[in-house]
């Protein structure tokens, strides 16, 4: 709590517990415990409103984009789901993320949204031990939970899905569908070591004689958290578990749990998202990430997908404004249509800015803020050309993940 900033640890005083999913919470939850201001809600650590919300995975980076907006975080409090300060450095592709920010406008000259990020807030579901994987199916098993794996997955510390081992640690980021119990990965990290494993998800099976619960395929016991420091128990309820590195008897020992506030949308500020579509009884009516959502009115924007597939367990990625505590909805990305298989998945563009550290011209490949870049005869080159890759140049690629490694380069462009 000691690298916390002020306003951060006086919400979590006013608040009383840490936070937990939905994403979105933990940002519109701020405004309900001591938020405010004219023009938005009040970040507390800059003093500027926030003018915008956003909750996605980090696509890029330059300035880190979400959901398509290149937010400029140079000056942004950035910090981890325990509250605790962490560096630029620490943001990842492929990490689930929640940014406050500033206006939203668009950049003509690079043909991009740009905003400035104020407040910055990252976690995963799941950290612990594989149990199994499927690379046929991309799926894998971790702590009970089923993990998808599709072609927009970072993998980083693997080779591919395919490499992954039984009994490998790893630590998963992702989107949660309440509809399945299943966890859509955005990234999959390799850890050399954990404390303690962890993970997040709606409870099941509560048995308070017992002083057990299950969270998906895992069963865990709290006979181990004093009563003091239990959050308020329901089945259904989202909560992170922190439990011991290994089962006893079947069960797995929690160490810490917590449980979600209940969330209150911030009015009038622009809000983005990304998630599984859930409590859905029309367009009028269904909630993202926690969030209600109303695409009901005729000049809603399909960019991808249309109407007739928003439906129960779709993952979408929805903009509007919040009118009276819901989302009315402007512009719709269906990203995976309801009961599609993780590799239906489409193609996502990533955007990555970068100088280059190394090039292996012959292999047409080089690494770009960590990342390997390949690139072909299809690539297009912007303000340079292949035989100007080298060591120390600036460029900007734009393309999709393959291998969930390495990033295929549609568009290079080189900036002097």
């Amino acid at each position: 709590m000691n690298a916390l900033r002020a306003p951060l640890r006086i919400f979590l005083q006013r608040c009383g517990r840490a936070l937990a999913l939905p994403l979105l919470a933990s940002i519109v939850v701020l405004a309900a415990c001591g938020g405010g201001g004219s023009g938005g809600v009040d970040t507390g650590g800059t003093g500027a409103p926030v003018a915008s919300l956003a909750t996605g995975r980090i696509a890029g980076f330059g300035s880190i984009v979400v959901n398509d907006v290149h937010y400029d975080d140079e000056s942004a409090e950035i910090v981890d789901d325990d509250g605790r300060a962490r560096r630029r450095e620490d943001l990842q592709l492929g990490m689930t993320v929640q940014v406050q920010a500033g206006p939203i406008e668009r950049d003509p000259a690079a043909d991009v949204r740009r905003s400035t990020a104020l407040r910055i807030a990252f976690g995963s579901e799941i950290r612990g031990p594989v149990e199994s994987v499927d690379s046929a199916r991309g799926t894998l098993r971790v702590i009970g939970q089923t993990v998808t794996v599709d072609v927009n997955t970072v993998i980083a510390g693997f080779a591919s899905l395919a490499s992954i081992r039984g009994g490998d640690l790893v630590e998963v980021f992702a989107f949660f569908d309440p509809s399945t119990g299943i966890y859509a990965a955005t990234r999959i990290e390799r850890e050399a070591t954990l404390a303690s494993f962890r993970l997040r998800g709606p409870i099941a099976a509560l048995d308070t004689a017992g002083r057990t619960l299950r969270i998906g395929g895992a069963t865990i016991s709290y006979a181990n958290v004093p009563p003091s420091e239990l959050p308020g128990l329901q089945n259904g309820v989202v909560a992170r578990v922190e439990v011991q590195t290994a089962a006893h008897e079947g069960r797995w020992i929690a160490t810490r749990i917590v449980t979600p506030l209940p969330a209150a949308t911030p009015e009038g500020v622009r809000t983005e998202l990304e998630g599984f579509i859930t409590d859905f009884t029309s367009r009028a009516r269904f909630k993202v990430d926690g969030v209600a959502v109303d695409a009901s009115r005729g000049d809603v924007v399909f960019d991808k997908g249309s109407a007739a597939q928003l439906a129960e367990g779709a993952r979408i990625e929805v903009e509007g404004r919040v009118e009276g505590g819901v989302l009315i909805a402007e512009r719709i990305e269906v990203h995976r249509v309801k009961d599609a298989p993780a590799q239906a998945e489409a193609g996502q563009e990533f955007d990555v800015r970068g100088a280059i550290e190394a090039v292996d011209a012959g292999a047409r490949r080089f690494v770009v803020r960590g990342l390997a870049v390949t690139f072909d005869a299809n690539t297009r080159f912007d303000d340079g050309a292949a035989g100007d890759l080298r060591p120390g140049a600036v460029v900007r690629v734009r393309g999709t993940l393959s291998g969930g490694n390495q990033l295929r380069a549609d568009r290079i462009r080189f900036d002097h």
